[in-house]
């Protein structure tokens, strides 16, 4: 359950990221402009929630890995 968590953090992330990026540099072949020359400082903001989500994912990754090793038995060697 918690490496779905985990995914749905990535994508979101990803998608977050995503939707910066044309927000930053905008799409002219769909006529969509760039906005963060307008709002700057709700691009920062957005920036540093970015960072922090991914942070956040990188966390998640760290409890998973954490949680793996805990729960693996430690006596079976692989191959026997």
């Amino acid at each position: 359950m918690s490496q779905v968590i985990m995914v749905l953090l990535a994508t979101g992330a990803a998608t977050a990221a995503s939707m910066a990026e044309l927000g930053k540099n905008g799409n002219l072949h769909t006529r969509w402009n760039p906005i963060c020359n307008k709002f700057g400082s709700f691009c920062n903001r957005g920036g540093v929630s970015l960072v922090s989500s991914f942070v956040g994912v990188a966390l998640m990754l760290a409890l998973n890995l954490l949680s793996a090793a805990a729960t693996s038995p430690r006596g079976i060697v692989a191959g026997q």
